[in-house]
């Protein structure tokens, strides 16, 4: 097990290395692929949350900031680290890496399932996260694939729509804008923070290199809940008030749950 935590540490010095490099252009580099991505989603998308059912623009933009931070190449090393160490070996807490274009952590996964077995044992989308495997090894492993596997992590996706607005009913209350950024923050941060201790990161630029973002130098970074709200004015062709480096031009996908609301207050 040994070469797996030298694998994690020489993990880390090239994530760093990396993500230097990719902070150069971060994000303007990387929305091509983000939005090639969505467009393959696209299909999928419909049959998950359908746009007659489901705010889609809302709901993807949770996610964008995500997919702009992901990297093949990346994903690929940190999915095998989750396998050998957070699956087999059940360090469940020292290795949570980021998995999928959505960059969904294990410990995402764990604490949503935990929500529908504990607080909506009725909800339709509990049986989403029904496993069959009764072993703790072969169940992590599962989770793990689902992880990997981009309509499954719709299928989280959706069910942290619900979640969410499950746990602030108030957001059927609040505009748009005010709900995408709630509902971001949520995903970033967690959902099972109280609402008050979201929005205290509302404005923090700590997007993408998390915790790492002082010892990044905060090189081009950003706030989680700015981006999110670009997506979404992006997408429904509104005008936004995020900073104009922020802006990426042109709807990305004709999607439901567009609203001609443009402030947040």
């Amino acid at each position: 097990m040994r070469k797996w935590f030298f694998l994690a540490a020489i993990l880390l010095l090239g994530w760093w290395v990396l993500a230097h490099w990719r902070a150069m252009g971060w994000p303007a580099g990387q929305r091509s692929q983000a939005d090639s991505l969505l467009r393959t989603l696209a299909p999928v998308l419909d049959q998950v949350m359908p746009p007659s059912q489901y705010p889609t623009a809302e709901i993807l933009a949770i996610i964008y900031p995500e997919m702009l931070r992901y990297s093949p190449l990346q994903d690929g090393v940190e999915q095998e680290v989750n396998r050998r160490l957070y699956a087999r070996h059940n360090l469940t807490e020292e290795v949570d890496f980021s998995t999928g274009w959505f960059q969904m952590k294990p410990s995402f996964a764990e604490r949503l399932e935990w929500y529908y077995r504990a607080v909506l044992p009725q909800h339709p989308c509990a049986l989403d996260f029904v496993y069959t495997e009764t072993d703790s090894v072969t169940r992590r492993l599962a989770r793990l694939a689902r992880l990997a596997d981009p309509r499954w992590q719709l299928v989280y996706l959706r069910g942290f729509y619900h979640v969410v607005n499950h746990r602030f009913p108030q957001l059927a209350t609040y505009p748009a804008l005010k709900r995408v950024r709630l509902m971001a923050l949520a995903y970033n941060v967690g959902f099972q923070r109280p609402e008050d201790s979201l929005w205290r990161w509302e404005k923090v630029k700590h997007f993408p290199h998390g915790s790492m973002a002082k010892l990044m130098g905060e090189l081009n970074t950003h706030s989680y809940a700015d981006l999110a709200e670009e997506f979404y004015m992006r997408t429904c062709d509104l005008t936004t008030s995020v900073p104009p480096q922020t802006r990426a031009p042109a709807p990305l996908l004709k999607t439901g749950g567009c609203s001609s609301a443009s402030t947040t207050d």
